[in-house]
């Protein structure tokens, strides 16, 4: 699996976790214990899309150093 793709997936991850709250699908307004279960859930998705961004980067950092150039 190509970096490239790995690159792909956190992203797609990312913005699945960040439009999650404006879904209108559960009427969210954060009253009710399944809303605040589904805004706990997104928050931990969030932050772990995050944690995954920071990996990535570093990731691909490391591959660069290695990858002899040209």
């Amino acid at each position: 699996m190509s970096l490239k793709v790995i690159y792909v997936l956190i992203s797609a991850l990312f913005v699945i976790s960040t439009a999650m709250p404006q879904m209108p699908f559960t009427g969210n307004n954060g009253n009710n214990p399944v809303d605040m279960a589904a805004n706990a859930g997104v928050g931990i998705m969030q932050q772990g899309a995050s944690y995954a961004q920071r990996g990535a980067n570093a990731f691909a950092q490391a591959a660069k150093s290695f990858v002899p150039s040209g």
